[in-house]
């Protein structure tokens, strides 16, 4: 049962590796550590998610490291900007909801309760064919930032996480990771 929730696979010296043949996570073992291999159908990422201290064995070598992410639309962005500026001072989340065989993407702003310093709310049931990809959620003035509540909101889940800060201001502050289970990996959001 573990195996079958924590797939654990060697890396080759040449750094090749079986395929991953069905959607979900497993981790590689490598030279350099454990790295963790996502496979959905909106994304695929392979990226080192514990480095070891020391070199770790000779007989193990290292994947290459793989970054496939749909891009947030500008127009999307812009109608949660909207929203964020006139929620402000009090923060505000919503997810945005794709679909990858079209590209399509949509934002879905659920209940919640907001305050200038928080704001709670769950992620909405997508619709068939879509994928909750983008959690969003403002800082209203302050500037944007992940809290250890958004760490421990975020941990075990799969996702793209993005906060927006100074949302009053012209060029509002950003920062987005990738989540996987228990790995963040940051990223420079890109909208298109």
């Amino acid at each position: 049962m573990l195996r079958q929730h924590f797939p654990v696979e060697p890396v080759a010296r040449d750094g090749s590796t079986e395929p991953h043949s069905r959607y979900g996570i497993r981790y590689l073992a490598g030279a350099s550590g454990l790295w963790i291999e996502a496979n959905w159908p909106w994304m695929r990422a392979r990226f080192l998610a514990h480095p070891f201290r020391t070199h770790g064995p000779a007989v193990y070598g290292d994947p290459d490291p793989m970054l496939e992410l749909p891009k947030l639309r500008f127009a999307v962005f812009q109608e949660f900007l909207e929203l964020a500026r006139q929620a402000a001072p009090n923060e505000v989340g919503a997810w945005v909801m794709y679909r990858p065989d079209t590209g399509e993407q949509r934002l879905v702003v659920p209940e919640q309760v907001a305050t200038p310093d928080s704001v709670d709310y769950r992620r909405p049931q997508p619709e068939p064919g879509e994928f909750a990809v983008w959690d969003i959620h403002s800082h209203g003035d302050d500037r944007a930032f992940f809290s250890a509540i958004d760490n421990g909101d975020d941990f075990a889940d799969v996702k793209i996480a993005l906060v927006v800060g100074h949302v009053g201001e012209a060029r509002p502050s950003m920062v987005s990771r990738l989540v996987v289970r228990d790995c963040f990996c940051p990223l420079q959001e890109g909208l298109s």
